[in-house]
Parts: C-alpha cells; structure tokens; sequence
C-alpha cells in the first residue's frame, strides 16, 4: 500500500484492527515487565549472590540485541503477523518456565531465551501497523499503540511487585503473564487487516475509470476534459 492509498490516522482509529494490535501490544509489555522487573529479586530469592543475579539481568538484555534484529529478516521473509505470534508463543514458553529454574546456570540459560523473545517481539508491532494501514499516518499510528502499551508496560511491573507483597511469591505473577501473552498470540493469529481503501474515490474518480490526463495542469483544475482510454 502506498503512502498516498494508506489510512489517515482518523480511518486508522476507527478501525478493530487498530484497537486489537494495540490491546495485544499492551498485553505484550504487561506480560514481560512483570517478570524483566523483578528478575534479580526473583533470583535473589532462590539463593543466587546479588551480583550473579545482577549479571544474569544483564544478559537477558544483551540476548534482546540480537532477537530484535533477526525479527526484522524473519518477518520480510515470512510475514511480520506469522512472526509476532511465533515471539509471543515463544515470550509465554520462556515466562512460565521460570516456575520450574532453581540454578544460577538455569536462571542464565533462560535469561537467554527470555530476552531473545521479549527482543524479537517489540519491533514487530511497528511492522504489523505499517502493513495494515500504509504508510501515510503509520508515526501517529504506531505512536498511539505504543502509548497505549506503556500502559501494560507499567501495569504488569506493579502487578507483581503487589503480588509479592501480598503473597511472598512471585508464582501468580508468572502465571498471569504467561496467560497475557498466550492470549496475545490468539489474538494476533485472529487478526485480520481492515477492508481495502475506496480507490474509486473523488480523488481518485480518473483513475477508477481508467482515464490518464496528460500534461501537467491540464485536468480538471485546469479545465481540459480528460481523455479516455488514453
């Protein structure tokens, strides 16, 4: 779709697509800063020295690096929304198995997997907006998504850190965001792009009917009759 046949951000809004790519997108980020918050505390807990635990966080940042750029090649060959549901799967795989780690080499292998997901992901919803509606509003349109995802980005940081002060573990945190970001890879694989543009428009009427008007300032603004056919 080009920028000049793309949505303007007042048809972008007013689409499901919009709406369900921003709520998955929020469900993303409720779903990993929970567990990327309270990743050393959680580790510190389980008997790891502070610093070991400081450096297994450290890692699960480096391994991000390389997941958001192979996200990139891996959705222009297969498709950004077939990728995003594989990065979410993936998110919700890494997040509930941290029911299950005990050792520091257990906790740092699944820092690994746990920041290549939540890595690969994020890019991913810049991508989907872009293919859905074009170019031509996709900054205010993927702006109004992120804001929106912030949201879940800081909700599911307090979340947990509630439910720890609450219950002293982080269990139900990690069931929840496992759930969060299960349910957005349901989400993604239901999603469907918005109905095609009129093209047939005022604007576009000339085209519609298969007329050219030649020579600059010739068409209707200039007054000659389009020539049909032509």
């Amino acid at each position: 779709m080009s920028p000049q046949l793309g949505y303007t951000f007042e048809q972008v809004v007013a689409t499901p697509a919009f709406w369900l790519i921003a709520l998955v997108h929020t469900f993303c980020c409720a779903a990993h800063s929970g567990p990327l918050f309270h990743m050393v505390s959680n580790i510190i807990d389980h008997g790891v020295d502070k610093l070991a635990a400081a450096t297994v966080f450290a890692l699960a940042g480096l391994a991000s690096i390389p997941g958001r750029i192979a996200t990139g090649l891996l959705a222009e060959r297969f498709g950004s929304k077939t990728i995003l549901v594989l990065w979410l799967s993936a998110q919700a795989t890494a997040i509930v198995l941290y029911l299950a780690v005990e050792s520091l080499v257990s906790f740092a292998l699944l820092a690994i997997f746990f920041g290549i997901s939540y890595g690969s992901v994020m890019p991913l919803y810049a991508l989907v907006t872009r293919e859905f509606f074009g170019a031509r509003a996709v900054g205010s349109s993927y702006g109004a998504i992120f804001f929106l995802s912030c949201i879940g980005m800081g909700l599911g940081a307090w979340v947990g850190g509630r439910f720890f002060d609450s219950f002293g573990t982080y269990q139900l945190m990690y069931l929840l965001s496992f759930a969060a970001s299960g349910i957005g890879a349901v989400l993604v694989a239901m999603l469907r792009p918005p109905r095609a543009l009129d093209t047939h428009g005022p604007r576009n009427a000339l085209v519609g009917a298969g007329c050219v008007v030649r020579g600059r300032g010739r068409g209707i603004a200039g007054g000659h009759r389009a020539r049909p056919g032509v």
